[in-house]
């Protein structure tokens, strides 16, 4: 079952530590923010969360909404962007496979895509959580693992 995307002014903030995980694991390959390399000792700044996943495991919607991008963009691979209301958006990147189009609407847990692979081979997924133009950790916005 679909729900609707929220209307303007609906309240979509309220999604904020509630929404579910877009994969079964909740291990945190890398995280929001700056992040140093240990062994060069470079500093790399992380606009969302990779998440580990299983061999060509569904992503999921972490909310409901209306798909606003489905296709490949440059830096991220195969990308979904999901419209959630208040100017709220999850992207979902480096995916192997995307399963929904532009304008489709989805609902909490409905498949966008399927895993991708990171550089080292594994299985894994990238969530971003966007406030118009800004950048949110991700985390403050999930549920809390195993809730």
């Amino acid at each position: 079952m679909t729900q609707e995307e929220p209307a303007a002014g609906s309240g979509a903030r309220l999604l904020r530590g509630g929404m579910h995980w877009p994969v079964l694991e909740t291990e945190i390959v890398r995280r929001f923010g700056a992040q140093r390399d240990p062994q060069y000792g470079t500093v790399t700044v992380s606009h969302g969360i990779v998440l580990a996943a299983r061999a060509s495991e569904q992503v999921t919607a972490v909310a409901p909404g209306r798909v606003s991008y489905a296709q490949y963009f440059k830096g991220y691979g195969n990308l979904v962007i999901v419209n959630h209301g208040d100017e709220i958006y999850s992207l979902y990147a480096n995916l192997g496979s995307m399963l929904v189009r532009p304008g489709q609407r989805v609902g909490i847990g409905d498949p966008l895509g399927i895993s991708g692979r990171d550089d080292d081979g594994g299985a894994s997924v990238y969530l971003e959580i966007r406030v118009g133009q800004s950048a949110q950790d991700p985390l403050g916005w999930l549920k809390p693992a195993g809730k």
